[in-house]
């Protein structure tokens, strides 16, 4: 099963639902990977089920972001990102010389 039908199948119809509440409001809901809930409220359920959609849309295509990604700071991030990249001049340094011996 690819990366896109795993995402696509935690917000399927069984973990995402609408319901109308005693304001007359609807509230639209799914649950995400790691099981939290989340809701927004709308007047009309068309609204609700295009925020819905939107959001399986989203993650099915891979334009869902994290919200957790912007919990590290950016000089953590920048130290990750910079052992990364001397790793991998360190591999691509290595590699020619492994080839010709």
């Amino acid at each position: 099963m690819s990366q896109a039908a795993t995402m696509c199948a935690s917000v399927c119809s069984s973990r995402q639902n609408i319901q109308k509440r005693p304001n007359g409001k609807r509230r639209a809901r799914y649950r995400d990977l790691d099981g939290k809930e989340h809701a927004r409220h709308f007047d009309r359920k068309l609204d609700a089920q295009r925020w819905l959609d939107e959001v399986t849309t989203s993650m099915v295509t891979g334009l869902c972001v994290d919200p957790r990604a912007g919990k590290i700071s950016f000089g953590k991030y920048a130290a990750k990102w910079e052992g990364e990249q001397i790793a991998s001049a360190r591999r691509a340094s290595s590699s020619p010389d492994e080839d010709c011996a």
